[in-house]
């Protein structure tokens, strides 16, 4: 599945834990400024759109604050 940032909320993750889903996560929640601060250059991946890169990252949601 593929969503917009909007489907990143508390109880969607849930909803999604037993499934692959891909979708931008805002950076108002600290732990994503936390992943994207530390994240090497080393394990970023050029996309064949120039200018762009990403990266894969599977990462385990215990709870989300109201923070997000």
């Amino acid at each position: 599945m593929v969503a917009d940032s909007a489907l990143y909320t508390a109880s969607n993750i849930q909803l999604l834990s037993n499934i692959q889903w891909l979708s931008r996560v805002p950076l108002s929640g600290t732990e994503a400024k936390k992943i994207v601060s530390t994240l090497p250059e080393s394990e970023m991946i050029k996309s064949q759109i120039l200018g762009y890169s990403y990266v894969v990252k599977r990462i385990i949601m215990r709870a989300l604050n109201k923070d997000g």
